[in-house]
């Protein structure tokens, strides 16, 4: 496979099941400017967001570390909708990698949660 690099304006990780609480009423975001890979390895603080599965609309937001949120309520609601597919598509509760190419949502990568 080959694929196209790209030099994200936000990216992060959505979990179509809360991972903490195993809460599956809800979708879990976390974000950051720029690539993830800090988010990934636990170096930096992303923004925080907890959607309602229902109508992916914002429950809890928490904008740490840039003082404003660095997604819009139409990303979020896009990025949910497409985590909620792709948790149909593999029958189980996703965890999805993503990046916003300018206004253009990528899926990088996802993967049945696993110790729920």
């Amino acid at each position: 496979v080959v694929q196209v690099m790209i030099l994200p304006r936000v990216s992060g990780v959505l979990f179509t099941v809360d991972p903490v609480h195993s809460e599956r009423k809800t979708l879990v975001v976390e974000a950051v400017l720029g690539h993830s890979n800090a988010l990934v390895s636990g170096e930096v603080t992303p923004d925080h967001y907890v959607l309602s599965r229902d109508d992916v609309r914002i429950l809890e937001k928490e904008a740490v570390r840039y003082g404003e949120p660095v997604l819009s309520g139409d990303e979020l609601k896009s990025l949910g909708s497409v985590g909620l597919r792709i948790e149909t598509i593999l029958g189980k509760p996703a965890d999805v990698e993503w990046a916003y190419d300018g206004d253009t949502l990528v899926v990088l990568q996802a993967r049945p949660v696993t110790g729920l």
